[in-house]
């Protein structure tokens, strides 16, 4: 019966992960970092695959708490940010927040030509709004992260990602 709880605990950290490689994916295609190795577009084709892969992650991580009969979550629960109200209510539906951001984002890559420049940029800038809410849903709603191993990986990779983009 535990399964559940594991699975989703485990796809957390890999749709954690999978954010980070895709945030600093983005961070050096723009400061042209990727462009000495390993080139621009095969950067920017990392970039969009590893953000495709964690956001489906993050979402195996939703849909599987659905199985997790301690929790009892509902479907409308797992899709409606601020909808659970018995475990971090206000970190859950910032995590959900994020995941729909993520969203926005991916699919913002498909209509980059529709949409404009500008506007595919701004879209992007709330890349940092993503990375920080499910930073925070995970840093302070997440049951692993009183582990040190796992505390070492937030503030590495976040301390990294601050690195890049500065």
């Amino acid at each position: 019966p535990k399964v559940f709880w594991y699975l989703a605990r485990g796809s957390a950290v890999v749709a954690y992960f999978l954010l980070w490689f895709s945030m600093v994916f983005g961070v050096t295609v723009t400061n042209k970092m990727a462009a000495k190795w390993p080139g621009l577009a095969r950067t920017n084709g990392l970039h969009q695959y590893v953000s495709i892969l964690g956001l489906s992650f993050g979402l195996f991580h939703g849909l599987i708490l659905l199985g997790d009969q301690y929790m009892g979550f509902s479907l409308w629960q797992i899709f409606v940010p601020f909808a659970i109200t018995t475990y971090h209510p206000f970190l859950t539906g910032l995590g959900q927040l994020g995941f729909y951001a993520w969203l926005v984002i991916v699919v913002s890559f498909y209509l980059r030509k529709k949409i404009g420049i500008k506007v595919w940029r701004g879209i992007h800038f709330a890349s940092y709004f993503t990375y920080l809410a499910v930073l925070f849903h995970a840093l302070l709603g997440g049951t692993d992260t009183g582990l040190p191993w796992m505390q070492w990986i937030y503030w590495i990779s976040g301390g990294l990602l601050l690195f890049f983009t500065v």
